[in-house]
């Protein structure tokens, strides 16, 4: 991707940081220019998304962002509020902190894996080095942009992907 089009995107993208497991010369799959928000809806419309973060700011910003880009969100401050919605509606992907009180997003995700197979979890984390001992659908690291959030979701409600994003 030219780095104009990078520059454009996000000054702040790292491409290096996007990459497929275990493929380190792959490339970040993101439009030339960023999409309408007509074409923003188009990409995820419909998509039910579960924001399980304990920081109320942060949980309501990045649900304000996806139901801007079509979303059907639900919110969960810590991991048994999450199971708790898990059980009561259909749920198409999950994006989960790492640390929060009661059942955090660790236990989280083996609870998801071993019952929820079927959904792909993204972990959000500002501390990347507590994720080395479990295997999240994808990370992103705190702080991200919006676009990469909307463009994450595209791609693991498309079907498996084998993207791993990572912005530290």
């Amino acid at each position: 991707m030219p780095k104009k089009a990078i520059a454009f995107l996000d000054p702040s993208f790292q491409p290096s940081k996007c990459l497929p497991k275990g493929n380190r010369q792959a490339d970040y799959p993101v439009p030339a220019l960023p999409p309408t928000r007509q074409e923003r809806a188009i990409i995820v419309l419909g998509r039910r998304v579960l924001v399980v973060e304990d920081d109320s700011v942060q949980r309501r910003q990045i649900a304000r962002a996806l139901r801007e880009a079509g979303c059907d969100v639900s919110e969960a401050s810590e991991g048994l509020e999450a199971i708790c919605l898990l059980d009561d509606r259909e749920i198409h992907l999950v994006l989960t902190d790492i640390r929060m009180p009661c059942l955090d997003g660790i236990s989280l995700l083996k609870y998801l894996k071993t019952f929820f197979r079927h959904i792909p979890v993204v972990v959000i984390t500002g501390y990347p080095e507590d994720t080395e001992d479990f295997e999240p659908d994808a990370l992103l690291c705190k702080p991200f942009a919006k676009a990469e959030l909307i463009a994450l979701i595209r791609h693991l409600t498309r079907g498996p992907s084998p993207w791993v994003f990572i912005q530290c």
